[in-house]
C-alpha cells in the first residue's frame, strides 16, 4: 500500500526534512514499481532524483538513479537505463557499498547482454559474482552465475554455459531457493539437449516441473517442443 509512504512524505516535507522526503519519494516509486504501475513509479523516481540533486544528497541520488535505471531497463529503454545504472554504480563503488554494487552490476550485465555487448556483460556478471561471494550472499551468487550462463549461451559456448547453470543450480538448491533451483534446471535442460544429452535434459525438465508457475511451465514446454523437433 503506497498510502502510508505518501503520508510520511507529506509529513517530512512539512517539517523541512529533505533527506527523508527524498527517501520517501524513491520508496513510493518502488511501491508502484512492484505493483507494475511503471508510469507512476517513474514520476516518483524522477522527483526523488530532483530532490537529491537539489539538496546535495549523493547517496539518495545514487539510490534514485539505480531504481530509475532498473525501471527503464525493464521497459526496454536500454540506453537511458544503462547510463543511470552506471552513474549509481560509480558512486556505490567509490563508497564501498558492496550490496548496492552487486545490484547495479547485475542490471548492467543484463543491459549489456541485451545490447549484444557480450564481453562487457561477462565482465559485469563476473564482478558481481566476486562481490556476492565476498558478501556471502547466495542469492546474488545464483543470479551472477545464471547471468554468466546466459551470455555464454548467447555466444553458443554451450559447455561453458552449462557449467555455470549447474553451479547456479547447486547454489540455489543449497540455499533452499526453489524458484531459482527450477530456473537453473530449465536453463541446463536448454543446453543439454543441444549437446545431444537428451536423457539428462529430460531429467532436468522433470525435476523442474513439480510446483512450477504457469510462466515456468510454459518455458519448460517450449524446451520439450524444441527437443522433439
Amino acid at each position: 500500500d503506497a498510502r502510508p509512504i505518501s503520508e510520511a512524505i507529506d509529513l517530512a516535507r512539512a517539517n523541512g526534512l529533505e533527506n527523508l522526503t527524498t527517501r520517501g519519494l524513491v520508496d513510493l516509486g518502488n511501491a508502484y514499481f512492484i505493483k507494475g504501475e511503471t508510469d507512476e513509479a517513474r514520476k516518483y523516481f524522477a522527483q526523488g532524483l530532483e530532490y537529491a540533486r537539489r539538496y546535495k544528497s549523493p547517496r539518495n541520488q545514487a539510490r534514485a538513479l539505480l531504481s530509475l535505471g532498473s525501471l527503464e531497463l525493464q521497459r526496454g529503454e536500454i540506453g537511458e537505463g544503462l547510463r543511470n545504472v552506471e552513474q549509481a554504480l560509480a558512486w556505490y563503488q567509490r563508497g564501498g557499498y558492496q550490496k548496492e554494487t552487486a545490484q547495479a552490476l547485475i542490471l548492467m550485465g543484463r543491459a549489456q547482454r541485451e545490447k549484444g555487448d557480450y564481453q562487457a556483460a561477462l565482465r559485469s556478471f563476473q564482478q558481481q559474482l566476486e562481490v556476492a561471494r565476498k558478501l556471502g550472499d547466495q542469492g546474488q551468487v545464483v543470479l551472477a552465475q545464471q547471468g554468466i550462463g546466459t551470455v555464454l549461451e548467447a555466444q553458443e559456448r554451450w559447455p561453458e554455459a552449462l557449467h555455470y547453470y549447474q553451479e547456479a543450480y547447486a547454489a540455489a538448491k543449497q540455499s533452499g531457493d526453489q524458484l531459482n533451483t527450477a530456473y537453473s534446471l530449465l536453463n541446463s535442460s536448454r543446453i543439454l539437449w543441444q549437446l545431444g544429452r537428451y536423457g539428462e535434459a529430460q531429467q532436468a525438465l522433470d525435476a523442474a516441473s513439480p510446483g512450477a508457475s504457469r510462466g515456468l511451465r510454459d518455458q519448460l514446454d517450449a524446451v520439450r517442443c524444441r527437443m522433439a523437433l
